[in-house]
């Protein structure tokens, strides 16, 4: 007898099936109704899965898209900055002084603008990125002002949602320092 529950210990025996233990049917007639729930519910699963996954991959893929094309702006935007920098401190008294007229090129190109900006490009393709560089003034002395423009294409990562490809487009503009 246990002493706290007041009773004797028995084990519990689930009472005997009888004559129906020789049918598998007949023992738990809900196991064939619990197979085809559990079977339908992997079915919704699937179909769940087969609408949310792609709306899922969808948003993920234009928030990557989205984010790598404002990152190769502000790439473009430093880039210009840096290259008009390259200008204003090569005016009429530097040595290496340049010409006030208008050069059009790009960052693959030898020249020192390009020079200047190419190992910045780290997601763009140098061949790509368009420089345009304008003495607005039209000279080349300290208090002047030059623009530089970059444009470039940048590839997308879902093309058939947002178009081939994203113009992109920096300037600065600044006085020439001496």
């Amino acid at each position: 007898m246990d002493p706290v529950l007041g009773h004797s210990r028995q084990s519990h025996q689930p009472p005997s099936l009888g004559h129906r233990a020789a049918d598998p049917m007949t023992v738990n007639p809900g196991q064939h109704r619990i197979g085809r729930t559990a079977r339908r519910r992997r079915g919704v699963a699937a179909v769940e899965a087969a609408i949310v996954l792609p709306v899922a991959f969808l948003i993920l893929f234009s928030g990557l898209d989205v984010a790598l094309t404002v990152q190769r702006q502000t790439m473009l935007t430093e880039c210009a900055c840096r290259a008009a920098r390259r200008v204003i401190v090569a005016g009429e008294f530097s040595k290496t002084a340049m010409q006030p007229t208008t050069w059009t090129g790009t960052a693959a190109d030898t020249h020192p603008i390009a020079a200047a900006i190419r190992p910045l490009l780290a997601t763009l393709t140098p061949s790509i990125v368009g420089i345009k560089v304008q003495w607005l003034d039209g000279a080349n002395s300290a208090g002047k002002k030059i623009q530089v423009e970059l444009s470039s294409e940048a590839p997308t990562v879902i093309p058939r949602l947002f178009g081939a490809k994203w113009n992109l487009t920096a300037r600065s503009t600044m006085l020439i320092a001496n």
